[in-house]
């Protein structure tokens, strides 16, 4: 009988302490989690209308690592840049120990984004657009900030409703418009003159396009300047 007591009393103990060291690894994975959230959001910059998203995942965390009875340090690994973070390096001086906990780093900012389905060639207006935080790290062929840098372009091909604005799908709205007649400006120096022609091809502005003299029929290469309007500079 007193045998299986010490047995029970030996249990009891084993697991008060299995127990004991469960809630001392759940506390220190609460830390180091803790620690690397502060870390990330003073160290990663962030421009106006930025936030800052960091998932971890318990399971990329070390399950050997004896308890830290220091604070817990963060760094960046080698010379990865400060906005293409994929991990962090935790180290911990007593006892010494270091460890690269894997993080999953979005950068979310404020884009301009198709309210609903816009159509290829389609002026794009204003009630066409609406703004959502995206992940900048994760967007191909750049983005628009303001409404008012799209507004007037047409795009260049479908863009559903929720896609990312960006100069790749939209186009500078059109000043020139082939086969429309055109004010066009011969700039020498202080010397401007300026004569019509008609434009033959469609141009946004700073295009370079060609225009034909209805006079001589002669056919020269100008810069877009204005609604309707290119200059040749001689």
């Amino acid at each position: 009988m007193d045998f299986r007591k010490t047995i029970f009393a030996l249990l009891s103990v084993l697991v008060l302490c299995l127990a004991s060291m469960a809630h001392a690894n759940v506390d220190q994975l609460q830390r180091m989690q803790t620690t690397i959230k502060k870390f990330l959001l003073t160290t990663v910059p962030l421009k106006k209308n930025e936030t800052l998203s960091v998932s971890i995942n318990h399971f990329n965390f070390p399950a050997n690592l004896a308890i830290c009875q220091s604070d817990i340090a963060a760094n960046l690994p080698g010379d990865i840049q400060a906005d293409q973070i994929n991990s962090v390096e935790l180290s911990c001086r007593q006892p010494n120990w270091h460890a690269y906990i894997p993080v999953n780093v979005k950068i979310m900012t404020r884009a301009v984004v198709a309210a609903h389905t816009i159509m290829p060639q389609q002026t794009i207006a204003e009630n066409d657009l609406t703004y959502a935080y995206i992940d900048r790290n994760h967007v191909y062929g750049g983005f628009f900030r303001s409404a008012d840098e799209v507004a007037g372009s047409y795009a260049t091909q479908q863009i559903d409703m929720g896609i990312a604005l960006n100069r790749r799908n939209v186009h500078a709205a059109l000043l020139v418009h082939r086969d429309q007649p055109v004010d066009i400006t011969g700039i020498k120096g202080a010397i401007h003159i300026t004569m019509h022609g008609i434009a033959k091809n469609n141009g946004s502005l700073n295009d370079s396009v060609k225009v034909m003299n209805p006079s001589s029929k002669r056919v020269l290469d100008a810069t877009v300047v204005g609604q309707n309007q290119v200059a040749i500079f001689l």
